[in-house]
């Protein structure tokens, strides 16, 4: 059987995740998690950069952090909707 050319596509968020999810590590959002849990995502939030975190935003399960990237990718998505359709259909 002969190879065939497999199309491709890259798609990532338009906004920085880290970012995100450091605005939704405040301590008053993590308050339902154990002191442990908390110290460590506090931990992250403080690694690297002061404006963002992305091994934060792989680790936070935080309901408004999650709502907001999933309204992320549903926004993104919708902007390339035409790109995705013919991705998809050809």
């Amino acid at each position: 059987m002969g190879y065939r050319e497999v199309q491709s596509m890259a798609i990532s968020p338009s906004k920085d995740l880290g970012c995100m999810a450091l605005r939704h590590a405040a301590p008053e959002l993590l308050a339902d998690v154990d002191d442990g849990t908390r110290r460590f995502l506090r931990f992250l939030s403080l690694v690297g950069s002061s404006e963002e975190s992305d091994a934060l935003s792989y680790l936070l399960f935080e309901p408004s952090f999650v709502t907001e990237m999933m309204d992320l990718g549903l926004a993104d998505a919708r902007s390339r909707r035409d790109e995705l359709v013919t991705f998809f259909t050809d």
